[in-house]
Order: C-alpha cells, then sequence, then structure tokens
C-alpha cells in the first residue's frame, strides 16, 4: 500500500514538472473545441510558431508512435505524453481551409484534385498501417487542404493500435456515417476501414453528378464486407493514378468501336490501295500509247505481296481482375449520334421552369440515390439491393431469430422542391416486408416551400430479418412519397432489398 501511494506521489510530482515545463514553453491562445473527451487549445511557442495544445481524457492513443515517425500527410507531433488517465499532446499547427468548409461552399473537386489527395493520403496511410496505427475517423472535417494542393490528415483522437487476436475494438469511436460497420463493434478495425471511410468521404467531395472513373474505385472501398475492399492502401493507390476500374460494359463497348474503328481503316487503306493501283496502271498504259518502245523504262516495278499488305495493329485488351467490383452504370444517351450531328436542343435542355419534386436516398449516410443526373434529366430507376455477409449479421445476434439491424443504422430520404410554388402535406409511407411479415409506418409533414428541401429519418433498428440463415426473399424496405399539389414527383416509389448472405 505505501509503495502504490508512493508510485502515485511521484506520477502527480512528474505530471506537474511537464505541465510547467510546457506552460513556460508555450502560450494558450484560445479554446478551439471542447467535448466531453477532450479540450484543444490553439497555442504558440516563444518564437510565435502555432501549435495545437491538446487535453485528452483516456490513453492508448498512438501519438507518441507517431512522434517517432518521418515527416508526412499528418501534423508532426512535438510532445506527447500520458498519465494513467489522460492524454497531453503538443502538435504542429495545419494552416488551410478543411475539405468540410469547401464542401459548405459547395465548391466540389475536380476528378483530379479528388485523385491527387487520395493518393497522397494513400501514400501517408501505408505508412501509418506499417506501423499499426489505424486512423478511424477520417472524414471532410479532418483533411486540411493545403495551399499549393497539399492534403493533411488531422485529428487522431480517435486512433488506435493494431492488437493481434483481438475480434473487436475495446473503445468504439468515428463518426457515423464515414466510420465502416466493423467499427461500431462488429470485428476490429483494419487498414481496410480506414480505407472505407476514405471513400465515404472523397463520394462526398466530387459533385453528386459525377460519373468518371473514381466511381467505381470508390464504390469498391466502400463495401460493406471488409475482404471485397482494397486490401492496402497501396492498392488503393495504384488503382487511382493508373485508373484500374473499367465496367466489363464500357470495355466491350471500348472493344467493339476498336474492332469497327479498324476495320473502317482497313477498308480505307484497301481501297486506297485499289485507287494508287487504277492510276497507276492508266499512267502506264497512257505512256506506253504515247512513247512506244519506252515501255520497259517506263513501267513501275512490280511491288512484293509484302508490301501489299496492311497489318492491321493489335487490339487493345485490358481484362478485369478477378477481384473487380461490380460495375456502377451511368446514365446512357437515348441515341448515338454520329459523327457531325447536334443533339436536339429540346430533348437535352431542362425545362426552364421545373414543376418536380425531387428525392435523395442516403444509408448509413451514403448516397445511394438521386433523383436527377448532372443534366438535371430526371432518373426512374426505383432500387436497390444491399448485401449483409454472413460474418456480419451473426455478428448481431448469433444464432438469434430475428436479428435487428444495429441502432446507428438509418435512411434519410431527402425531398426538395424544385417548383415555384409550396407542395402541402409531404407524407411518407414505409412498409418492411421481412418473408411475408409486415410493418407499416407513416412520417408526415404540413408543407415543404418553393425552392426548399426536407428530410425524412428512418432509423432501421426496428427492422430486422426472421431466420436470415433460411435461403428466401430478400426483405424489402418501400417507401412511397405523397403530397399536394401540380409537381411531379420524381419518384414517389422506392426500395432496398436486404440480402443477408447465406
Amino acid at each position: 500500500m505505501i509503495q502504490l501511494l508512493e508510485a502515485k506521489s511521484k506520477v502527480v510530482r512528474m505530471k506537474a514538472e511537464t505541465m510547467a515545463y510546457l506552460e513556460e514553453k508555450y502560450e494558450k491562445l484560445r479554446l478551439l473545441k471542447r467535448t466531453d473527451k477532450s479540450m484543444i487549445w490553439l497555442a504558440s511557442e516563444r518564437d510565435g510558431s502555432l501549435v495545437v495544445w491538446k487535453e485528452i481524457s483516456f490513453t492508448g492513443l498512438p501519438y507518441a508512435a507517431l512522434k517517432q515517425l518521418p515527416p508526412g500527410p499528418w501534423p508532426r507531433v512535438l510532445h506527447a505524453a500520458e498519465d494513467g488517465v489522460s492524454t497531453l499532446v503538443i502538435e504542429e499547427y495545419i494552416q488551410g481551409e478543411s475539405l468540410r468548409e469547401r464542401l459548405f461552399r459547395k465548391a466540389f473537386l475536380t476528378e483530379k484534385e479528388a485523385a491527387g489527395i487520395i493518393i497522397r493520403l494513400c501514400e501517408g496511410l501505408a505508412r501509418l498501417h506499417e506501423v499499426g496505427i489505424i486512423h478511424r475517423d477520417i472524414k471532410p472535417s479532418n483533411i486540411i487542404l493545403q495551399v499549393g494542393g497539399g492534403a493533411c490528415l488531422v485529428d487522431f483522437d480517435a486512433a488506435r493500435l493494431v492488437k493481434e487476436h483481438r475480434e473487436e475494438d475495446t473503445r468504439l469511436l468515428g463518426t457515423r456515417g464515414y466510420a465502416p460497420p466493423e467499427q461500431f463493434g462488429y470485428g476490429q478495425t483494419e487498414a481496410r476501414s480506414d480505407i472505407y471511410s476514405l471513400g465515404v468521404t472523397m463520394k462526398e467531395a466530387l459533385s453528386p453528378g459525377y460519373r468518371g472513373y473514381l466511381q467505381g474505385i470508390l464504390a469498391k472501398c466502400m463495401e460493406m464486407d471488409v475482404k471485397r475492399r482494397y486490401g492496402s492502401a497501396q492498392k488503393l493507390a495504384r488503382a487511382v493514378r493508373y485508373g484500374k476500374y473499367c465496367s466489363p460494359g464500357l470495355l466491350a463497348g471500348a472493344f467493339v468501336l476498336s474492332v469497327a474503328a479498324l476495320f473502317f481503316l482497313y477498308s480505307s487503306v484497301q481501297l486506297r490501295q485499289e485507287d494508287m493501283s487504277e492510276t497507276i496502271t492508266s499512267q502506264q498504259e497512257s505512256l506506253r500509247e504515247t512513247e512506244p518502245g519506252q515501255e520497259e523504262s517506263n513501267t513501275a516495278p512490280e511491288r512484293s505481296q509484302e508490301q501489299e499488305k496492311v497489318p492491321l495493329p493489335p487490339v487493345p485488351s485490358a481484362p478485369l481482375a478477378a477481384n473487380s467490383p461490380a460495375p456502377i452504370l451511368a446514365e446512357q444517351p437515348s441515341a448515338i449520334l454520329l459523327a457531325g450531328e447536334q443533339p436536339e436542343e429540346e430533348e437535352s435542355a431542362p425545362p426552364a421552369a421545373e414543376e418536380r419534386i425531387y428525392i435523395t436516398i442516403y444509408w448509413n449516410g451514403q448516397e445511394i440515390w438521386q433523383g436527377r443526373n448532372e443534366f438535371g434529366v430526371p432518373l426512374n430507376n426505383m432500387g436497390k439491393m444491399i448485401d449483409i455477409p454472413k460474418s456480419l449479421w451473426k455478428s448481431w445476434g448469433g444464432d438469434a431469430s430475428p436479428v435487428n439491424y444495429p441502432s446507428n443504422w438509418q435512411m434519410e430520404f431527402k425531398v426538395q422542391n424544385a417548383s415555384s410554388s409550396p407542395w402541402y402535406g409531404p407524407r411518407l409511407e414505409i412498409s418492411y416486408d421481412d418473408r411475408g411479415v409486415s410493418q407499416s409506418s407513416v412520417l408526415e409533414r404540413t408543407v415543404l416551400q418553393a425552392g426548399e428541401e426536407m428530410t425524412f429519418e428512418i432509423p432501421l433498428e426496428s427492422y430486422g430479418a426472421r431466420e436470415p440463415w433460411e435461403e428466401g426473399p430478400t426483405r424489402e424496405l418501400h417507401l412511397h412519397l405523397s403530397g399536394e399539389g401540380s409537381q411531379k414527383v420524381f419518384n414517389s416509389d422506392y426500395s432496398v432489398n436486404f440480402a443477408f448472405e447465406q
């Protein structure tokens, strides 16, 4: 007992001495953030350099390990200490605008910007993951965009060090919507957990109508099943750097167009050769008629077969890898335009005054459906299939029946009035069918004013699956939106099917 008291007394003295030293070296300027778990100040050294001073009410964070690493896309740790119950950190202050602030201005990233940020952060994450550091809270507010185009990952307060032979995390931290399922008690977070969060973040950072090559790459990052995501940050960076995502449809289309183009080129060359041959023959015959006796001297030598053949270049091919994700199909035009043709303006231009109600649906913070594409053209696809891996649903309740969806799962049904008049009595009817057993509810609002939007939140924890181990129909969540007004709704009905892996 005496030895324990002496040890505690020694810790208190060391903490007091450390605080006295730091307060002498740094001056707190203002409080940046205060939560029930931490207090963060902006501070400065005596020479005027800005730093961030953190006092965190728990231990086990990887700041000491970060301090030992060479510089990377994260703040340089100047001081890190624990006293058994809390952590004190002094780190470099990163100047710049957070990605969250930029998106708040609706200044979405270009494809080039997003690709550059992913590659830079992946290079840093690869180094962190090598030493067992998992960030666990990648989101727009924790990515600082620096002057000159660099990106820096901040806030390691939810980070952890990987521990072998542990099935799940002991401290469940992170931000809903950006954190993967395994981060909330369904398994131990690992490198692919950060890949999931980075995918969600960068999808949000691109414009809602984005249909570029990053779309499929980000979809693979956000797979529910950990094993279907990129296996490492290096592989994700490689995919972005070399554009290693190509859907089978696009590949087939490119192949057909390539063959058609080569056939056309081959035919054109053959025709040009035949025309040249006829011209040469005609000239030779003319010379024979006008200058008798000169046939042999004026006759062009015969070309060999090798000279007359025009070899076809090889058709490029890029077969999909075995683990490539299923393609995400963009909206296709209704007709293919021939070279030189112009699209009819009345078909492609949006109406001058819209009288429409648009819907955007989110599942756990991820957009899964939007009522129109980037050109303002309404979309009418009305369903989504969500595959739930066996390892995931078994973690919800083992062999119990029924198993309910986690308490942090929810859908958000955002409704936008893109018209010049109010839309009265918005009403969302919700029905859930669990293999013949139905539940229903209704959410209602009074009015949705012109140009405004509202969101219906649908917690999923009250729904689940009876006997999920039995093969059979999927569980279907059906949503029907109605209201009073002249506006047309795109789309009034939408279904989400949950497929439980056997």
